[in-house]
């Protein structure tokens, strides 16, 4: 709906206008210039269309700004930088042990393999208990090898016997 063009169409754009078809009207009063230039409509109150997409910008840009600083600025839980990891591992068994102030997986088939890993779940961290993991090996000292975990489980028995709340976790 545009502007009135003929005595035809300006009743029928007269009985059906609305504050949104006025303001793209050229022509018309200096009250409905006035009108057209104010930053809320006032019989609705709502925004214009321009102040309506700069607070979408305003809302929006912190979040993008955020999120890339986020994904970009961090190395993430299982991403340790101090280690460069070689070699990929599935479905090894081993103990978690607590060694000093860190927590070790010592290998179930060779009892002299340590396993340091650069992130282990809070929930995990309990002496004894005995998991499954998938991961990445790396270099760190010469009592223990490096580990990036992906993926870390325990056996049904073992969740019921330790409460734990997760049987596994996904660190990929």
């Amino acid at each position: 709906m545009g502007c009135p063009t003929s005595h035809y169409d300006s009743t029928f754009v007269q009985q059906q206008a609305s504050v949104r078809n006025k303001k793209y009207c050229r022509r018309g009063t200096e009250t409905e210039k006035k009108f057209r230039s104010n930053a809320t409509f006032p019989d609705t109150g709502r925004k214009s269309d321009i102040q309506t997409a700069a607070m979408r910008v305003i809302v929006f840009l912190p979040f993008l700004l955020f999120s890339l600083l986020t994904v970009h600025g961090s190395n993430g839980p299982n991403n340790d930088s101090k280690f460069e990891f070689s070699k990929s591992v599935y479905k090894v068994k081993g103990t978690i042990r607590k060694s000093d102030s860190d927590y070790v997986i010592v290998a179930e088939e060779d009892k002299k393999l340590r396993f340091a890993p650069s992130y282990l779940p809070e929930e995990y961290k309990k002496n004894g208990l005995e998991v499954t993991f998938d991961g990445e090996l790396g270099k760190a000292d010469a009592s223990s090898t490096a580990l990036n975990i992906h993926k870390i489980w325990v056996a049904y028995e073992i969740k019921e016997k330790y409460k734990l709340i997760h049987k596994s976790y996904d660190l990929n």
